[in-house]
C-alpha cells in the first residue's frame, strides 16, 4: 500500500513539472517599430510552454484617424502562419489588450503589424506608424 502511494505521488510530480504556464509567470517581450504605409513589421520570438498570451498595444503614433492590423502566429520554415488577427486596431486601443488566447504549441512564434488596406479599409495609411506593442506569453 505504501510503495503504491509512492508511486502514484510520484506520478503527480513529474505531470505537474511540463503543464502550461500560470499568465502571472508569462514573459513579456516589448517590441517596437514602424511600419510604412501598405506595409508591415515583423517581430519573432519563442514560446517555451503552454499557457495565455495577450498582445497590448503601448502606443501608436501618429495613430490619428487610421486603422492598423496585429496578428500573431507560428513562425513555419520562415513564414508567418496567423492563429489569431485583429485588423480593426485604432488609437482607442492604445493602452489595451488587443489580442489574447491560448499557446497549444511550443515554438517559434511571429507578431505582424500591418497596415490593413484591402482587408478592412480601402485607404493605406498617409504616412508612416511608429509602435509600441507588449507580448506577455509562456
Amino acid at each position: 500500500m505504501r510503495r503504491r502511494l509512492t508511486v502514484a505521488f510520484i506520478v503527480v510530480l513529474v505531470s505537474a513539472c511540463g503543464g502550461p504556464t500560470k499568465p502571472s509567470d508569462n514573459i513579456v517581450d516589448q517590441f517596437t517599430g514602424t511600419v510604412q504605409p501598405a506595409n508591415s513589421d515583423l517581430k519573432l520570438f519563442d514560446v517555451g510552454n503552454t499557457g495565455e498570451i495577450t498582445i497590448k498595444l503601448n502606443s501608436l503614433t501618429p495613430g490619428s484617424n487610421i486603422v492598423a492590423g496585429i496578428l500573431y502566429g507560428q513562425n513555419v520554415s520562415g513564414a508567418c502562419q496567423p492563429v489569431q488577427t485583429n485588423s480593426i486596431v485604432t488609437n482607442n486601443s492604445v493602452g489595451h489588450t488587443v489580442l489574447s488566447g491560448s499557446i497549444l504549441i511550443k515554438g517559434p512564434y511571429c507578431l505582424l503589424v500591418f497596415d490593413p488596406v484591402g482587408i478592412s479599409t480601402n485607404t493605406q495609411w498617409p504616412v508612416a506608424q511608429t509602435y509600441s506593442i507588449e507580448v506577455s506569453h509562456p
